[in-house]
């Protein structure tokens, strides 16, 4: 099973991607933030593709990959171990459980060891925005997000202690 199938806000990425949500295959990893309210894990993901139906603006500006925030609630069960961000991964859902529950893995290419947890099946997407990848494949430069506050909030990636950005959609 893939997350794309448990998202709650599809229609978030639906405008840029159509019908098929790009979460199904390999994502980089760039950030994971647990919070003890709710509890809750974010995942801020690059997606593998650029977005055919991808605004003027983006396209003007010369971006070329899009970034999201993945949110799983009511987590428990979490394990993680042995990574070091940002990696290439494949976030699946390896089982329904009871109680609309599922478990989570998040497993870099390559790799057994990574993420994996218990959720509420279901997940939320935002904060997404698009920004032109740096040569050494790192994402600080400036970003332009769907949503016009985030825009004037955040042109560029704020900092991970930045709770806002990381706890809040």
């Amino acid at each position: 099973m893939t997350v794309d199938e448990f998202v709650a806000n599809s229609d978030v990425l639906g405008p840029l991607y159509g019908d098929v949500l790009p979460l199904a295959g390999d994502l980089r990893l760039r950030s994971v933030n647990l919070n003890w309210i709710g509890p809750t894990v974010t995942l801020r993901v690059d997606l593998a593709s650029f977005p055919e139906f991808a605004p003027q603006e983006w396209r003007e500006a010369g971006l070329d990959t899009v970034q999201c925030q993945l949110r799983f609630l009511d987590v428990g069960r979490l394990d993680m171990e042995g990574w070091r961000p940002p990696v290439v991964a494949r976030v699946g859902v390896v089982s329904r459980l009871e109680r609309r529950r599922i478990r989570v893995e998040v497993r870099p290419v390559g790799r057994e060891v990574g993420i994996s947890f218990e959720c509420s099946d279901s997940v939320t997407v935002g904060r997404v925005g698009a920004f032109k990848i740096q040569g050494d494949g790192m994402d600080g430069g400036p970003r332009v997000h769907l949503k016009r506050l985030e825009n004037r909030l955040y042109q560029s990636l704020p900092g991970t202690c930045e709770r806002t950005y990381y706890e809040r959609f």
